[in-house]
This record gives structure tokens, C-alpha cells and sequence, in this order.
């Protein structure tokens, strides 16, 4: 069994955005149990040693960085593997307001921030312009397709990275936001659900993909679950086609990943795929 990296959901300590289309509404939640989650610790860095996993996620049903405590236990079990955190980047923002230093700047070697609104990423161009001047940190975006994004300056991906490349970000992203295959049964599920067909989220992601696909670009690397990283002017550009991956033949494992539960598992929408 080999995995691109090992995904690891912090406790929920709650979310302080309402995304409509939050895909962890439609996948729904976990109980945690902060004491599971510290004793298997070890026994999740042993697993992502044999899977030869690259690289550390922290991720999380809610925002991590509500849950810092979790978030520098991580940093200290993982420390001889590169850590990135997936964040909306609300509460790291309000920590640069007030003393301008960032949270988890001690272990965290990327930081991605998952944007649907462009005029949000250019309220935190001068703190992603200063994590990577100040801290050597990587400072990776990731933007949901939604209708969100007005995507009507053609080409948007090329103006994407032209302001990828003006606020220091290395690493620029386009998601497509769709439900994923298997769903809980809530209201909220079926509201998100509903939110990103009637908003036409799939038309916003093709509309991007067509566009690049008509121009060509030197190829970083090939991800093992399908992705393709692209060299564009400097800026590793990438597309991901589903927010979640549903299947897995072993060998091309996205992530495995570290529950708040203190389970492992290979999906995020399977309790049937756990390890542990």
C-alpha cells in the first residue's frame, strides 16, 4: 500500500466560515476523541513510513487552527516530514493583525489557504507576502470553483497566477467542487448538495480546465492519484478533480488518513475503509 501523504483531521473545535458547499456537511462528522488520537500517534507515523507518504496534512471537519493545540502536537510527532495545513485562514489572519506572527510558524513548512472569493485573497496578500519573506514558509491557494468567482476576465487562470506570482505564492490550485459520491442523510448535506448544482460549480471548474488545456506547459511532476503539477511562469499550477477520492487500487492512495477518532482510514466518506 503506497499514499501520496497521510492526512491527519484535528479534534473539532468548530468553523468560523459557513462555506455552502462544505464538503464535511455532506460527508458529516465523527465523534472525537482527543485521547485515542494521542495514544495511536505513533502508531499513524509508523503506517505513513511504510506507505511512503511524502508529506503531512493537517486538515479538519472544522478549521484546524481552532484547535492549535492539536495542531503543535502534530508538529511535534512529524517533524522529519514536511507539514502543510489547509486552513481558511480567518484565525491566522487575526493573529497577523494583532502582532503580525504566524500560528504554527515553528513546524509548518506549507501553508494552503482554500479561497472562494478573490477579493479575500487580496486581504491576505501582505501576511502570505510575509510568511514567505519572513518565514520561509510556502504559501499555497487553493480556489474553489464556485460562482463565487467571477471568472468572466478570460483567461482567469492566467490572471490567477499572475497574482499568485505578485503575493508570493508558489503553489496555486483550482478545485472542483462537487458532492461526493456517498452523502449522509441531513438537511445540511442535501442544502450543500443542492447549493453547488444550482450554483454551477462543475460549469465554473470545466470552463478553467478547457481554457488551460488550450496552452501548453512544462510538466514538475505527475501525483500518484492523477493530478498533474504544471510549471506556469514560475507558479506550480495544478487541477484537482474531486474534492475527496472515492476509489483506490493500493497503489495510488491520495491519503491516508488520521481521524479525529484516533482511527486511520484510506476515504474520507467509507467508515468501511479503516485501518485501525
Amino acid at each position: 500500500m503506497k499514499a501520496q501523504n497521510l492526512t491527519i483531521s484535528v479534534p473539532y473545535k468548530g468553523c468560523d466560515k459557513d462555506c455552502p458547499y462544505c464538503i464535511s456537511k455532506m460527508t458529516g462528522y465523527i465523534e472525537s476523541d482527543e485521547d485515542q488520537f494521542r495514544a495511536n500517534m505513533f502508531k499513524a507515523r509508523t503506517v505513513a513510513k511504510a506507505a511512503q507518504v511524502s508529506s503531512i496534512l493537517i486538515t479538519g471537519k472544522g478549521e484546524p487552527f481552532l484547535n492549535i493545540e492539536a495542531c503543535n502536537l502534530i508538529g511535534e510527532n512529524f517533524v522529519e516530514f514536511p507539514i502543510e495545513i489547509q486552513t481558511n485562514g480567518i484565525k491566522l489572519m487575526q493573529q497577523w493583525d494583532e502582532n503580525k506572527t504566524i500560528l504554527g510558524s515553528k513546524y509548518l513548512d506549507v501553508i494552503a489557504f482554500s479561497i472562494d472569493d478573490i477579493d479575500q485573497w487580496k486581504y491576505y496578500a501582505p501576511m502570505m507576502k510575509d510568511i514567505w519573506e519572513n518565514y520561509g514558509i510556502v504559501v499555497r491557494v487553493t480556489l474553489n470553483m464556485t460562482d463565487k468567482i467571477d471568472c468572466s476576465r478570460y483567461p482567469f487562470w492566467m490572471h490567477a497566477v499572475e497574482f499568485a506570482g505578485d503575493t508570493n505564492v508558489s503553489q496555486l490550485s483550482f478545485r472542483n467542487v462537487i458532492a461526493p459520491e456517498t452523502r449522509v442523510s441531513t438537511d445540511e448535506s442535501g442544502n450543500a448538495a443542492r447549493w453547488i448544482e444550482e450554483h454551477g460549480c462543475a460549469d465554473a471548474y470545466d470552463s478553467i480546465v478547457k481554457d488551460f488545456k488550450e496552452c501548453t506547459f512544462d510538466v514538475i511532476r505527475k501525483l500518484s492519484f492523477g493530478a498533474t503539477v504544471y510549471d506556469v511562469n514560475g507558479v506550480a499550477v495544478t487541477m484537482f478533480d474531486e474534492c475527496v477520492q472515492h476509489t483506490n487500487n493500493n497503489e495510488d492512495i491520495r491519503s491516508l488518513i488520521y481521524q479525529e477518532d484516533g482511527h486511520m482510514y484510506t476515504s474520507w466518506d467509507s467508515p468501511a475503509s479503516i485501518l485501525f
